[in-house]
């Protein structure tokens, strides 16, 4: 991810789990000193439109608030909890 030519972040996605057609995010990262700038929310559009997908998954440690927080917000809903 760019702002302008600076890198600030990063995505890795896996593409059409064979079991059943998901797309899974597999890590969203963004600069400590960029968080909170709408960076994530662009990510997460472009991940979206980019990659349409009936499924998408994703996983986030219990601990990261945060996270769960931002995710809800980009439409994901809490499915488990181990």
């Amino acid at each position: 991810m760019l702002d302008g030519d600076q890198i600030i972040g990063s995505f890795i996605l896996f593409l059409e789990n064979p079991s059943d057609g998901a797309t899974w995010v597999g890590n969203i990262f963004i600069n400590r000193d960029d968080q909170d700038l709408g960076a994530g929310t662009a990510a997460m559009e472009f991940i979206h439109e980019t990659y349409p997908a009936e499924i998408c998954r994703l996983e986030t440690p219990g601990w990261a608030i945060r996270n769960h927080h931002f995710y809800e917000k980009s439409g994901y809903r809490k499915v488990k909890e181990s």
